[in-house]
């Protein structure tokens, strides 16, 4: 199953939740109308018998507007994404250049996660207050992800066993769990709603009591209406509670599966995974998350969250010896400790630990050319091929995106890591080679760069022009993170900045563009500068023209003679599908700015269109067997667009130009 077909599995339960949830919806209608009837009966010897259109359109409406309404008011609050739902659970924000030996291991595990995935770093965020140990991954999309751990995850898990429970959440990042996730806690927060009014109902009647009690011997009548009123709605209300963790239930429990699957094949290491889930089980505190809305998030957990009791058909996730066994078939069910289990366990934040890489990676160079990472020319670039990676980094991609972190430069990674440095870091990628344009590009950022980053940028230029073309992008995807943490005011003078950089010798190089896309997918959505366009494209033919200008543009990119350029082109038009008879456009007419235009009609267009028209810029690059760094970078642009993650080239795919 590739990328897309994961996202229509996502849409599919999506169904199911929803007929769910208006299941559970007849179900309380009916019991409050029922209620209602019996207490009416009591109460008015003429009411009649149990049938009335008119009591049951007014029950029907007003719960329907109590759920709706719960339901609305909590995906509003939820509507911030990823964060909000860390805050809402307790959460601290790590800054990505924090000096916590065992935070700098938990970020630098996500960077390599989202580098070898192919998507926007996510923000960090730790459970202070839990010792379990327990993870989740929040949000609406890839723009406002984030990934938080508790306490107990951060200090009792070695870097493999963390890695794994990483690798394990990012799965539900790629499969498109995460926004099904909380539409869920939107949707079953709603039906809630009744057991809640029925136990402020009970409080109500409780007082009401105790002051009858007080003033008078009789009156009591309207506090006992109130407590059965109360009581029913309670009792009712856990028809809620029972459909709740049914949708919750049938929406996670083989997902778990599938990301426990997922996390071994980033990490080629059943260890690490099968050790946290072991763990879990020795453990007293268990995977056990102590916060107040643990019931409602606790389908996004990595482990079961909840307290034993719903621990059965109900449950979000599978038993953990299940788990553990599909992972390492060896175990016997028992969660004795292992001997050497312990070692390099970080039970101590003051502990020296390694927080770049604990083992050597099996098949890769040492961290240098990358000489172990060969891939066969041609046969990986086989469109069929690139499809699959998409959203399914393997154990190459994650060894290729820790060399790649690896080989920059601590002085770059430190300054990347915070926001002033952050934006020197994006400055100086984007200085021109040639030394007028340089000239230009200096003089506008001393006059109108924040005076925080101007020195940085004096003492980063060396640096990042001595930079390996390869490691340019990895470098911006880590100052990229950082650099959420601007104000809106803050963003809006560096999105001018990087403007005038790029134009300042009349001309948009291919890097240029690329960066500054990214700037903008990756950003503008995070300050509310953009939102996910409607789908208006559902066949390829719709976008002819944008098509043909970007098979065009990828064609320009290699070093390949006239006659290969359109024998790439054609290449690439063939995969459309569409029945045309189109040459390759020139240069001067496939050119960045009309590029950037038709980048924006490809967001909405519909997945199906996504995946061909990624199969086509595939199909087009791989005519000559290689890519080149040009080609690379562009069609990383194009995969961010089209909401595909697409996981780095290995070295051995690559040819330098």
């Amino acid at each position: 199953m590739d990328f897309f077909e994961h996202q229509e599995v996502a849409r599919k339960k999506s169904t199911i939740l929803t007929v769910y949830f208006f299941l559970a919806i007849l179900c309380i209608i009916a019991a409050i109308y029922g209620v209602a009837t019996v207490i009416l009966l009591g109460y008015f010897d003429d009411f009649g018998g149990f049938w009335h259109p008119g009591l049951l359109a007014w029950v029907a409406g007003m719960t329907l507007l109590v759920i709706f309404g719960g339901s609305l008011i909590k995906m509003h609050t939820l509507s911030k994404g990823g964060e909000a739902v860390a805050q809402m659970l307790g959460g601290r924000k790590v800054h990505p250049g924090t000096t916590d030996n065992l935070e700098k291991r938990l970020v630098n595990v996500v960077e390599e996660m989202a580098i070898a995935s192919g998507i926007p770093i996510p923000s960090v965020y730790i459970l202070d207050s839990e010792k379990a140990i327990n993870a989740f991954a929040a949000g609406l999309g890839t723009h406002d992800a984030v990934v938080a751990v508790t306490t107990g995850t951060l200090e009792q898990l070695n870097r493999d066993e963390l890695q794994g429970v990483v690798a394990h959440e990012f799965s539900h990042i790629l499969n498109g769990d995460m926004r099904l996730n909380i539409r869920l806690m939107g949707l079953v927060y709603g039906i809630l709603v009744i057991a809640f009014i029925g136990w402020q109902t009970l409080r109500l009647a409780a007082r009401s009591g105790r002051r009858v009690s007080r003033n008078s011997k009789s009156g009591g009548g309207a506090s006992i209406a109130l407590f059965a009123i109360g009581i029913s709605l309670t009792i009712i209300g856990y028809i809620g509670v029972f459909f709740g963790k049914l949708i919750k239930s049938a929406v996670s429990r083989q997902r778990e599966f599938l990301a426990d699957a997922s996390a071994v094949q980033f990490t080629r290491n059943p260890a690490g995974i099968a050790g946290a889930l072991k763990k879990i089980g020795m453990e007293a505190n268990g995977s056990r998350v102590h916060n107040v809305h643990a019931e409602e998030a606790g389908h996004m957990f990595f482990g079961n969250a909840l307290s034993k009791a719903w621990v059965g058909a109900l449950s979000t996730h599978p038993p953990l010896t299940e788990r553990i066994k599909r992972i390492d078939a060896s175990f016997d069910g028992s969660f004795e400790k292992v001997a050497g289990e312990k070692a390099q366990t970080g039970k101590s934040r003051g502990k020296k630990l390694s927080v770049e890489g604990s083992r050597p990676l099996a098949g890769a160079a040492a961290m240098g050319g990358g000489a172990g990472l060969t891939a066969l020319a041609g046969e990986a670039l086989a469109p069929e091929n690139v499809i699959e990676r998409v959203g399914a980094p393997s154990f190459d991609h994650v060894a290729r995106a820790r060399q790649l972190i690896d080989a920059i430069p601590k002085r770059l990674k430190d300054a990347a890591r915070e926001p002033f440095g952050a934006r020197a870091v994006i400055y100086c990628l984007l200085l021109n080679e040639e030394n007028e344009a340089r000239t230009i590009q200096l003089n506008h950022i001393n006059t109108h760069a924040d005076p925080a980053a101007r020195p940085e940028v004096g003492v980063l230029a060396p640096l990042v022009q001595d930079l390996a073309k390869e490691y340019c992008l990895p470098l911006a995807d880590i100052a990229l993170n950082a650099l959420r943490e601007l104000s809106p005011e803050q963003y809006g003078a560096f999105k001018e900045i990087v403007s005038s950089l790029c134009l300042a010798d009349k001309q948009i190089a291919l890097f240029e563009f690329a960066l500054q896309r990214l700037v903008v997918q990756r950003l503008d959505p995070f300050f509310g500068l953009k939102s996910k366009p409607r789908l208006r494209y559902f066949a390829v033919d719709q976008l002819q023209v944008e098509v043909h200008l970007l098979l065009s543009a990828i064609a320009h990119q290699s070093d390949q003679d006239e006659t290969l350029a359109q024998q790439a082109f054609a290449t690439g038009m063939q995969m459309t599908g569409m029945d045309y008879d189109l040459s390759i456009l020139p240069p001067e007419k496939a050119d960045f700015a009309r590029l950037n235009k038709a980048l924006d009609n490809f967001e909405a267009a519909s997945p199906a269109v996504h995946k061909t028209i990624l199969a086509a810029c595939a199909a087009c690059i791989g005519v000559d067997k290689k890519v080149s760094i040009g080609e690379a970078e562009l069609f990383r642009v194009v995969a961010e667009v089209l909401d595909s993650p697409m996981p780095p080239f290995l070295p051995g795919e690559f040819h330098k130009v």
